[in-house]
């Protein structure tokens, strides 16, 4: 039974890459024509589109509690655990991922991420970031929001680590308000990972695959207003504390933060 339901969910969430695949490219032809903003609008609802097909096909249900906050007009900072926070994340808002390259060669999500504009940075480093202080500008002003993973790596979910605050040095230089996520798998007080978390090593289609099996996933999502943009060390601090408060997780390294 187990195999049968991930073979269908697979071939369903295959089924949708390929049906929505066009659409995403599309909006890049509407932005090499000149649409620059509507291109981006129409990107962040293809993406979200697919993301809510691919929890429902995963059987996902996502709590986010009684209030979400609206969220405009900056940088959204989340912690990151799995592959499955790109759904997740892209589900409940317009939103262009800032993320590590290696993401592009994903299978299945990385597809669709690079057909949607996600940025790709080579490492998590100042500079990488603000060479795109434009174009998340341009984005920003489009109503969609970045988010980035400040961590810089998925982790096991159990805290929130470190946070690189060359990564939030955009927020500041563009007088942007970031805005807090808090992501969780399983109970806050787990002391194994829970088996969304994707930090091991494992290849990624042994790790999808073993999600497709399982029959639901239950997923912890809250968010905070905005925080008011300032050096990026305190930025970070502030952040990684918020961020760790709306999961429900310890801090990991003392709420140290690196450049």
């Amino acid at each position: 039974m187990r195999t049968l339901r991930a073979t269908l969910r697979l071939a369903f969430l295959l089924l949708v890459v390929a049906l929505l695949y066009p659409a995403a490219l599309g909006t890049r032809l509407l932005g090499l024509l000149g649409g620059a903003r509507p291109a981006l609008r129409a990107a962040a609802g293809v993406q979200r589109a697919w993301a809510r097909i691919t929890l429902w096909v995963l059987g996902v249900r996502v709590d986010t509690g009684t209030h979400w906050p609206d969220l405009r007009g900056g940088l959204l900072v989340c912690n990151h655990i799995s592959w499955l926070d790109i759904p997740v994340l892209a589900a409940h808002g317009s939103v262009r991922f800032v993320a590590k390259g290696e993401i592009a060669r994903w299978p299945l999500f990385g597809w669709m991420s690079s057909s949607v504009g996600t940025l790709f940075l080579s490492r998590a480093r100042l500079r990488d970031v603000v060479s795109m202080q434009s174009e998340l500008a341009s984005t920003i002003e489009a109503g969609v929001l970045p988010l980035v993973f400040p961590e810089g790596r998925a982790t096991d979910g159990l805290a929130v680590q470190r946070f690189h605050a060359g990564l939030l040095e955009i927020a500041p230089r563009g007088g942007w308000p970031c805005y807090a996520l808090g992501l969780r798998y399983g109970a806050p007080d787990a002391v194994v990972p829970s088996p969304l978390a994707w930090h091991d090593g494992t290849p990624l289609w042994t790790h999808l695959w073993r999600a497709l099996e399982r029959p639901r996933h239950e997923v912890w999502l809250r968010a905070s207003g905005p925080h008011a943009p300032r050096s990026r060390r305190e930025l970070a601090s502030e952040l990684q504390r918020e961020v760790a408060r709306l999961a429900g997780l310890p801090g990991g390294g003392q709420f140290q933060v690196e450049d």
